[in-house]
């Protein structure tokens, strides 16, 4: 069983963390936005329907900084004890495995966390 501060990561507010940065992953990756639009018929509505529109740059934006405020609150459950172990056996760990930073940052290990590690490009 995990002990108490590994289990910051993994509760439901963990999961929601993380469930809302896919969200948003999953919009930037479609480049998408869905926008709702009346459907008229001999000038009366008789319904909706959606229509994809490409992201503004604007909004692209707006979503990659909510992005990583969100992934900032989910850096931020992890007790400062827990992060300190992690980021000491984090350079012998990737080395024994082959893990590159780019790999890394990849599975979601914070680029601010490699840069403390001294895991460079």
């Amino acid at each position: 069983m995990p002990g108490p501060d590994v289990r910051a990561l993994q509760g439901p507010r963990a999961d929601r963390i993380r469930s809302r940065i896919d969200e948003i992953d999953a919009l930037l990756a479609r480049d998408t936005r869905v926008e709702k639009a009346p459907v008229w018929r001999g000038g009366e509505r008789v319904g909706t329907t959606e229509r994809a529109l490409p992201l503004l740059p604007s909004e692209r934006a707006l979503h990659m900084a909510r992005r990583r405020r969100l992934r900032e609150s989910l850096d931020a459950l992890a007790p400062p004890e827990l992060r300190r172990d992690f980021l000491a056996m984090l350079p012998g760990y990737a080395e024994q495995h082959g893990f590159d930073r780019e790999i890394m940052l990849a599975v979601g290990v914070p680029a601010r966390d490699l840069d403390e590690a001294g895991i460079a490009d």
